[in-house]
């Protein structure tokens, strides 16, 4: 198992993968915001990162590690391994507690992304510049519109030219549930999104390819808590599947382990609080 890898939040935190704009651009960096909020609530500093294989020893030269300033703005995140080399990540949050910019630099690439809001707090732009090994650069924006409170839609911009059109379509409760996207005026594959009857988000649904229907791209469980307990993992274009299962103590995550299909275990991350 890739230790990188594993850690999956901040693996769909940056990714700008063409799916799933309102899960990635919206929820994952509210789950940023309230990370932050609940290190300052326990008063944590650091962070110490231990990874397990699949037979239970230790990821071979695995060091991973988070620091948070004092004043609770910023998270950084080193990671390194034998087999993925090394990594960085700092996350940087504004007064009132949301993710503003995340820089991640991997080994000869980087990619910095900012997030911008309006007055009363709802995202308006994101703006990612990522740079090759090779110095080959990009840029992508997704402009953000709100209606009543709630997001209607996204411009996706690449390189200044090339324009996605994403339109979000709710439920009788508020919710997103289906997410539409338009590219040089061609249809693209739609997600849908499930909730339970306490509006937590529990699938994100797509057509897959291979097994030619709808299936779940992912499933989240949760605890007595209200805490991600389980979530899975469909990799695009594939009938295989992760699952990560969440441990947690006093609110903060101790423990996640991961399974493939057949159950078989592929690794695990433990984190220790200081």
């Amino acid at each position: 198992m890739k230790p990188v890898l594993s850690l999956i939040t901040f693996t769909l935190l940056f990714s700008f993968a063409d799916a799933q704009y309102y899960y990635k651009d919206i929820l994952v960096p509210q789950q940023a915001s309230r990370q932050i909020a609940k290190y300052k609530e326990q008063k944590v500093r650091s962070v110490r990162l231990s990874s397990f294989e699949s037979d239970g020893e230790p990821t071979e030269k695995f060091k991973g590690s988070q620091e948070v300033d004092k004043d609770y703005a910023q998270i950084t995140t080193n990671l390194q391994s034998a087999l993925a080399g090394s990594s960085q990540l700092v996350s940087n949050f504004n007064a009132a507690g949301l993710l503003g910019r995340s820089s991640d630099t991997t080994d000869g690439s980087g990619s910095t992304t900012i997030y911008s809001y309006t007055a009363s707090g709802e995202l308006s732009k994101i703006m990612n510049v990522s740079v090759s090994a090779g110095a080959h650069k990009e840029k992508e924006e997704h402009i953000w519109n709100f209606r009543d409170g709630k997001p209607a839609g996204m411009l996706r911009i690449k390189d200044n030219t090339d324009t996605t059109f994403i339109k979000l379509v709710l439920d009788d409760k508020g919710n997103v549930a289906e997410e539409n996207s338009i590219r040089n005026k061609n249809k693209l594959p739609s997600y849908y999104y499930y909730y339970d009857d306490q509006n937590r988000l529990t699938d994100i649904v797509s057509y897959n390819i291979k097994a030619r229907r709808l299936l779940p791209d992912y499933v989240f469980e949760y605890n007595t808590e209200g805490l991600l307990q389980t979530m899975m993992v469909v990799p695009e274009g594939s009938s295989d599947y992760q699952k990560w299962y969440y441990e947690y103590s006093n609110g903060l995550k101790t423990r996640e382990t991961a399974f493939n299909k057949k159950k078989q275990l592929l690794g695990k991350i433990e984190y220790h609080y200081e």
